[in-house]
């Protein structure tokens, strides 16, 4: 079922670091029951995956039409049978679990002899690749992965036959380039969206860099970087199934998976999300938590020790319970701007910054219910507030353009600097053609006709 489940996902690097997850914990963990368990799942797995990959219509643009429906019906059916086939064969099988696990055990009684004919089928295996055009295929890909920006195929599952990058490369290149020019602290935290607009080949929208290493390298420079290197190795660390006798499976288990998640999210987003991550951070802390074994009576100085250490992380927390604090108002006030409550969005976003002042978000929103009453006084002091807070707002900046134009005023230069923040948007070409000669009525329509169309919020604020 899982099996099925990630190949209909058609996520490339999904598919790839769960093999590598289970090479790693095959090597790592070298449970005696591994035999039996790949004799009853892998075959079965592997039914059940392909039913999913020929499966045609699950993957078109209309995967829920009649027929479609009908083919993940019949899918349904063979994966139940796959689940029931590998039950019954791994029942089957415990006899050899049993033979295996015994005091006899052949591994124990042939372990150097298996260690080297495993030596010899990897090398087996390595000759075999080199021979069948291995190099050359991993040059062909790297190629493809280089050059080609995404897969070119009516179907969804055409894209796992592909290396293309996708467009991860000029994202990780606007990424790094932002590193070079801020290596210490970077361009600051949740700025990759703006930075990405300024530095965009095409009009599309993107919010994250696709990887959780790059774009701390944007966002927080080499001190957050390591910050992030720091929880990820440290918690791996943890886990790593080093000397443990009898719970070696499990924690090659628990280090193969967390292992998955360090690289898939070098190359992808999902490390934002709780569902797919919170599990590493809270089994990381297990693993690293002192055995209770280890547990007995304190000196003073390791209890002085252990207070001060944890002072020091309570009051590390503090700057993110703020955050926490204000982004629960913001998402609350954006929720009611969504709405069209602005009364209900102005309390919101007010209590946002109440909470912290140094987020453009909140005072974005002030700004657009402003706007929307026609308030434009108010409308450009909440700009200049979320401006001071995020001077490369291109959004914020084609706003108090807009605003002071209406009012009368001479916007040229905010103009300028929002064309150059966004130079691909059309409505910001537009706004900066219509103020380009100063103040006049032709301005105000122009400004005008910006702030009716531009209502909108950075997606990632």
């Amino acid at each position: 079922m899982i099996g099925t489940t990630l190949l209909l996902t058609y996520s490339r690097g999904g598919l790839a670091v769960a093999g590598v997850g289970l090479v790693a914990y095959a090597l790592l963990g070298r449970p005696r029951g591994l035999l039996s368990a790949l004799l009853a799942a892998a075959p079965t797995t592997a039914i059940a995956m392909k039913s999913a990959y020929d499966d045609t219509l699950l993957s078109s643009a209309t995967p829920t039409t009649p027929a479609a429906v009908q083919q993940g019906h019949h899918l349904a059916l063979v994966v139940f049978a796959c689940v029931i086939a590998a039950m019954v064969l791994r029942a089957l099988l415990l006899v050899l679990d049993h033979w295996l696990e015994g005091r006899r055990s052949p591994i124990d009684h042939y372990r150097r002899q298996l260690r080297g004919a495993a030596g010899v089928a990897a090398v087996g295996v390595v000759v075999a690749a080199i021979a069948l055009g291995a190099p050359n295929a991993i040059a062909n890909g790297w190629n493809q992965f280089a050059d080609q920006q995404a897969p070119s195929a009516t179907l969804v599952r055409s894209r796992l036959g592909s290396t293309s990058n996708d467009g991860r490369l000029e994202l990780w290149k606007i990424a790094l380039n932002a590193f070079d020019a801020n290596p210490l602290n970077g361009t600051g935290a949740d700025t990759y969206e703006i930075l990405f607009y300024e530095h965009r080949t095409e009009t599309n929208s993107i919010i994250n860099a696709h990887s959780l290493y790059i774009e701390t390298m944007s966002d927080l420079g080499i001190v957050g970087l390591l910050f992030v290197l720091l929880f990820v190795l440290g918690t791996l660390a943890g886990l790593a199934p080093v000397r443990l006798g009898r719970e070696r499976a499990l924690y090659a288990a628990l280090f193969s998976a967390g292992l998955a998640w360090a690289i898939h999210a070098g190359v992808d987003w999902d490390w934002q999300m709780p569902a797919a991550s919170l599990w590493f951070a809270a089994l990381g802390g297990l693993a690293l938590g002192r055995p209770g074994w280890r547990v007995g009576r304190s000196s003073t100085p390791a209890q002085l020790r252990a207070f001060v250490a944890g002072a020091v992380v309570c009051g590390a927390c503090v700057f993110p319970a703020l955050v926490l604090a204000s982004q629960d108002r913001l998402t609350k006030a954006t929720n009611a701007f969504e709405d069209g409550n602005c009364k209900r969005a102005d309390k919101w976003a007010e209590r946002s910054i109440d909470a912290l002042s140094t987020r453009a978000g909140p005072w974005q929103i002030e700004a657009l219910c402003a706007i929307t009453k026609q308030k434009y006084v108010s409308a450009e002091v909440a700009l200049r507030g979320g401006l001071a807070a995020d001077p490369k707002d291109w959004q914020l900046e084609a706003s108090l353009a807009a605003t002071t134009a209406v009012l009368g005023g001479d916007a040229r230069a905010e103009a300028a600097d929002a064309l150059a923040l966004n130079p691909l948007d059309p409505d910001v070409q537009a706004l900066a053609h219509g103020l380009a000669r100063g103040p006049s009525r032709r301005a105000r329509d122009a400004a005008r006709t910006y702030l009716a169309t531009e209502q909108t919020l950075i997606e990632s604020g």
